[in-house]
């Protein structure tokens, strides 16, 4: 079963491939073509540096709670 995060991502990435199509199919000036690429490649680049921190404070998390002196009982779990 699909979740709302999933059924949205979907639905935005679908939105963004129509109206990426339809810009090119218009065969727009090279300024709005570079543009784009410019755009999509920001967009990409501040996706890697997101996907990085968060590698890197899961990291400085582990290391600090391995070291730490009072660690809290984990609830829950998998069976």
């Amino acid at each position: 079963m699909l979740s709302f995060d999933v059924a949205g991502a979907m639905l935005l990435l679908a939105a963004f491939l129509i109206e990426a199509a339809v810009i090119l199919l218009e065969r727009p000036g090279r300024d709005v073509v570079k543009d784009m690429k410019a755009n999509l490649l920001l967009g990409g680049l501040i996706l890697l540096t997101g996907m990085v921190m968060k590698g890197v404070e899961l990291t400085v998390f582990s290391a600090l709670y391995s070291v730490s002196l009072f660690k809290p009982a984990v609830r829950g779990g998998y069976g």
